[in-house]
């Protein structure tokens, strides 16, 4: 009886059953199959190919047609009074002034789009990442509580509650004492339940975010980076970036738009058709000519025109900039807060690691004492042993919940990974 509760500490701190060690790294080559990555992909191909057909539409332009009608001529006799008028015509035209500026503006808008759609993609990449890494965290964290219960619980399968039953029955242990170890069992038995659906569930979505089968794995935790608080912090956003990019534009469209409303372009035209009157009744001759022409239009509130886009680009330049603001300091405020958080948990860890070895001393000196007294010492030992397993159990909550807020402040900003020993 007192073998196996002299080993219940050994048991506990090798709990982890022997399966291949995985570490985070290893996940990180299949993340491009991740559906936000691809459905990223798949955006910014779509925005690209647009930018290429808003370019294909710059610059020169042919054109042409045709046409066919009567025509009388006053000088030809009767009854060849009355000619059939086909016409063909072909040309090419170079646009000018607003209308180059609005052929550019429509390109600058689709390269924007496609700077954007980069953002996202860049984003969803590193999204992906900290995604993954949150469920490996998960993984740890469930799988290592499991491993831990699992220990604890093989003391009632190797007798325990049967001495507490005998001591009982002697009367020599109260019954609200028996009810009280019986249910600490119970309730390990619980979360046993609940730590190995924990794991399961990790474990399927690492499969989802690598598209692959994914089988039961020893995990290591990395060594996260430390992330300083007290200098000014630059933070990295998706909707920021976006934001920018919208500003950058619009500006650039202010600065290079100066014919904005007045439509122009220049143009060469080649012709050709019968020549009328025919020369002779019973022969139609060709005729043919060409044109080199200058065309512009504008609408007569030209003035008007030009004045209410500048204010509506003014406008939209101020909300976009105050979106911006407020936003980074909406940011700020909350990597701020999860900053703290981490910082007081990082504290709270410390603690809890003093606590873990004060109740591993308490066992150790619980179990010398069982050796060589009787009485109460098995009950003693066995308070002991339930302490540690309740704060073993606490300290891991606290290191994952400490992970999976380093993952969520490295979404605000970006820290070079640090090379130091792992921890299992």
């Amino acid at each position: 009886m007192r073998h196996f509760l002299l080993l219940l500490l050994l048991l506990m701190l090798t709990a982890n059953a022997a399966a291949e060690v995985r570490t985070l790294t290893e996940f990180y080559a299949n993340l491009d199959e991740a559906a936000t990555v691809l459905k990223a992909k798949a955006d910014l191909d779509a925005q690209q190919s647009q930018l290429h057909v808003q370019e294909a539409q710059k610059g020169w332009e042919i054109f042409g047609g045709v046409s066919a009608g009567y025509q009388k001529s006053p000088f030809a006799r009767e009854p060849f009074g009355h000619f059939f008028d086909p016409l063909g015509r072909i040309g090419v035209r170079y646009p000018l002034l607003g209308s180059a500026e609005r052929q550019q503006r429509a390109i600058d808008d689709a390269a924007t789009q496609v700077k954007i759609e980069g953002v996202r993609l860049d984003w969803s990449k590193r999204l992906a990442k900290l995604f993954l890494e949150e469920n490996y965290a998960a993984y740890w964290s469930a799988r290592k509580m499991l491993a831990l219960t699992e220990s604890y619980l093989r003391l009632r399968d190797d007798g325990v509650t049967t001495i507490l039953h005998k001591r009982r029955e002697a009367g020599l242990l109260f019954m609200s004492d028996y009810l009280e170890f019986l249910s600490t069992f119970d309730r390990a038995e619980r979360l046993k339940i609940e730590f190995g659906n924990n794991r399961d569930q990790a474990l399927i979505r690492l499969g989802y975010l690598t598209n692959a089968k994914i089988s039961p794995f020893q995990p290591v935790k990395p060594e996260l980076p430390e992330i300083e608080g007290g200098a000014p912090i630059d933070i990295e956003q998706l909707d920021l970036k976006i934001l920018q990019a919208r500003i950058e534009n619009i500006q650039n469209t202010k600065e290079k738009e100066n014919w904005r409303g007045i439509e122009s372009d220049v143009n060469a035209t080649a012709f050709g058709g019968p020549a009328i009157p025919h020369p002779s009744p019973e022969s139609m001759q060709l005729g043919y000519g060409g044109s080199v022409g200058f065309n512009f239009r504008m609408p007569l509130e030209i003035m008007s025109l030009r004045k209410n886009e500048e204010s509506r680009l003014n406008s939209q330049l101020i909300s976009l900039r105050a979106d911006y603001t407020h936003r980074d300091q909406e940011l700020q405020h909350e990597f701020r807060a999860l900053l703290s958080s981490y910082q007081q948990l990082a504290q709270q860890i410390k603690f809890q690691h003093t606590r873990l070895e004060a109740a591993r001393e308490l066992m150790r000196e619980r179990n010398l004492r069982l050796q060589v007294i009787d009485g109460d010492a098995i009950e003693k030992y066995l308070q002991a042993v339930n302490t540690y397993y309740r704060i073993a159990i606490e300290n891991i909550e606290a290191e994952s919940e400490q992970w999976k807020l380093h993952i969520r402040l490295r979404q605000f900003i970006s820290l070079l990974e640090t090379q130091g020993r792992n921890s299992h």
